[in-house]
């Protein structure tokens, strides 16, 4: 899907995005727990959704391409992770890595970079509301991480100029104004 995804501090939060709350108000709260996986890669995001001692969730996303503005990622990795008793987290994920039969290349990028240590993980809290207008997702997001919180709004598509024409024309949005941040190029600034 293709996306544009900001994320800003209350003090600096754009009146566009009060107009993105107000549309998301009646619409549930999904608050969860992932742990994102700091790969030092704008073009790999990993993270394990909604974590917990039983549910665990391994999710890959990868840059395919940019167009403007917007970004096209894709999951090739979307699966419950089996727990072995006894093991950590840690090697639960490698074994899951291994075993998956999609995407080698970007796997074995993956296993590198946990193998040599060259990651952090970190601990984020979301607050979101999600709806969808037109094939157009929009999510507002509220995200906790090391003490720190921080606003987001996200637009997802699958076209780039069905995008671009809601985002403009529908919400009045500079999007000149505003740097386009993945996931993984946030955690590479905290």
């Amino acid at each position: 899907m293709w996306e544009w995804r900001i994320f800003y501090s209350e003090s600096q939060k754009p009146q566009w995005a009060s107009c993105i709350q107000e549309m998301l108000y009646k619409t549930p709260m999904e608050v969860r727990v992932d742990l994102y996986y700091n790969l030092h890669s704008t073009e790999i995001g990993m993270k394990i959704r909604a974590y917990s001692e039983i549910y665990q969730l391994l999710e890959v996303k990868i840059l395919q391409e940019t167009k403007g503005y917007f970004e096209l990622w894709e999951k090739p990795i979307n699966q419950t992770i089996e727990l072995i008793e006894g093991e950590s987290l840690f090697d639960n994920v490698v074994m899951s890595l291994k075993k998956s039969t999609q995407h080698v290349i970007q796997n074995n990028k993956i296993l590198e970079i946990l193998y040599s240590g060259d990651f952090n993980v970190i601990q984020i809290i979301k607050h979101r509301r999600k709806t969808s207008i037109n094939g157009i997702s929009i999510e507002s997001v509220m995200i906790e991480y090391q003490n720190k919180k921080l606003m987001g709004v996200q637009f997802e598509c699958h076209s780039p100029p069905l995008l671009s024409q809601f985002m403009q024309e529908s919400l009045a949005i500079p999007m000149k104004k505003y740097s386009n941040i993945s996931y993984p190029r946030l955690l590479m600034g905290m």
